[in-house]
C-alpha cells in the first residue's frame, strides 16, 4: 500500500475516533467525517465503503502495531499489558460503540482482533503442538470470550485499574490461579 493511501486512511480513521468521543456512531455521517478531514466525498470513498470500515481497517491496524510489540516484551506480562492498555485507551469509544444499534457489529469487531491476536501469539508459543485442530480452536475460543468478556467488563470502568487487569489475565493464562486454587473437585 502505497504511503499516501495509509496516511489518509490514517487521517480517516483518527478524524473518526475524535468524532466519535462527542457523538454516536449513528449520528456520524460520512459528510462529517470528510469535513472533519478535510478530503471529498470521492477520497473517502476510493477508501472506505463506509463509516464501519473505516472502524474494521483501525481495528487491524491496532491489532498489527499490538502484535508486533508484544512480539518485542520480554515477558508475557508485558505483552497482556500492551493488549489491556491499548483497549482501554480506546475504551470511551467502544462503550459508545457497544451502546450503538451496532453492538453485535462492534462485539464482532473486538472479538476478531483479540481472535487475531492471540492465534498469533499461540502458533509462535508452540509452533510445534500436536494438538488437533479442534483442540487448538476450543482453547483459542475459550481464551478469546474470556479475555473480550474482561476487556469489555472494565472499558465500562471509567477508570479501570489496568495494572490489576493485566495482572489477573497473567495468573488466568499462566495457571497460577488455578494452582492457587489447588486440585478441582469436579465429579460427574
Amino acid at each position: 500500500i502505497p504511503a499516501m493511501h495509509t496516511d489518509t486512511k490514517k487521517v480517516i480513521a483518527q478524524s473518526l475516533l475524535l468524532i466519535l468521543e462527542h457523538t454516536s456512531l449513528e449520528d456520524v455521517s460520512v459528510k462529517a467525517l470528510v469535513d472533519h478531514c478535510s478530503i471529498s466525498r470521492q477520497t473517502f470513498y476510493y477508501h472506505f465503503q463506509d463509516i464501519f470500515e473505516v472502524l474494521e481497517w483501525d481495528a487491524k491496524i491496532g491489532v498489527e502495531q499490538g502484535l508486533a510489540e508484544s512480539l518485542r516484551a520480554t515477558h508475557p506480562k508485558d505483552a497482556i499489558f500492551i493488549l489491556v492498555e491499548k483497549t482501554m485507551a480506546r475504551r470511551k469509544v467502544i462503550r459508545k460503540l457497544l451502546r450503538s444499534g451496532h453492538r453485535a457489529e462492534c462485539e464482532h469487531l473486538l472479538v476478531n482482533a483479540v481472535s487475531t491476536y492471540l492465534q498469533e501469539l499461540f502458533h509462535r508459543q508452540w509452533p510445534n503442538h500436536s494438538l488437533p485442530a479442534s483442540d487448538v480452536q476450543a482453547f483459542l475460543d475459550f481464551h478469546i470470550y474470556g479475555l473480550v468478556g474482561m476487556l469489555l467488563k472494565h472499558c465500562e470502568s471509567s477508570a479501570p485499574d489496568v495494572a490489576q487487569l493485566v495482572d489477573q489475565i497473567y495468573r488466568v493464562l499462566s495457571g497460577e490461579m488455578e494452582n492457587q486454587l489447588g486440585p478441582a473437585r469436579f465429579s460427574l
